[in-house]
């Protein structure tokens, strides 16, 4: 991941685009879940996002846009178990919430339609790469009014979870002058498991909300 920013630098560096660098911060709340091949998914969970964009202009419509991310995602999942406790079986609502905070590179075409005094509409396209830093998983048990709950790490090495993620991303916004709100579509393309069954892949799937302000002219 250090390899990969310090590359994308590099690029800017070297080509003399840096000088012409748009770079804009942001954040903003974000929804994420898991989806399989077939459709199924897992019920949302809220996160953030914080993080800086660098927008290079290739032309008066379009630009490459770059940067630096703190993201969460992950997953909920709530049912019925039967849990044994002292020899005795009884039924209990679980819930298991999974967090994956990540730290994301985009690579994104984005389009400008000027709509005058200063109001831009933006549509944008590209790629994500993601590695995981840091998160928790937590499962809560509530069996008659109690309720427990254990805490692991989610990238812990007995957890079956993949640190790197990547995929797809898409998304559309309005700019005025120096503000910019967007919201983009994350859809991942490599399994977030490390071992699987058979062809049970699980993909990260997020919605990202964010405010952006643009610190440069």
């Amino acid at each position: 991941m250090k390899k990969l920013l310090l590359i994308s630098l590099l690029i800017l560096l070297s080509t003399g685009v840096y000088s012409q660098a748009n770079f804009i911060v942001k954040c903003g709340p974000g929804w994420s879940n898991y989806g399989d091949k077939d459709g199924n998914t897992t019920d949302k969970k809220s996160g953030i996002v914080l993080g800086t964009d660098i927008d290079l202009p290739m032309s008066d419509i379009a630009s490459f846009r770059t940067g630096l991310s703190y993201i969460s995602k992950g997953a909920k999942e709530s049912g019925k178990d039967n849990i044994n406790i002292s020899g005795q079986s009884y039924s209990a609502d679980v819930e298991e919430t999974i967090n994956q905070n990540y730290l994301e590179i985009p690579f994104r075409a984005v389009f400008h339609l000027p709509l005058g005094d200063g109001v831009n509409l933006m549509a944008s396209a590209g790629a994500y790469m993601a590695y995981g830093i840091n998160g928790k998983i937590k499962v809560a048990a509530k069996v008659n009014g109690y309720t427990s709950s254990v805490e692991t790490n989610t990238f812990d090495g007995n957890q079956n979870i993949n640190r790197f993620d990547a995929g797809y991303m898409f998304g559309a916004g309005i700019s005025y002058k120096r503000i910019q709100l967007e919201l983009n579509a994350e859809n991942g393309f490599t399994s977030i498991l490390k071992t699987t069954m058979g062809d049970q892949s699980v993909f990260n799937r997020s919605l990202v909300l964010t405010l952006g302000y643009q610190i440069n002219k």
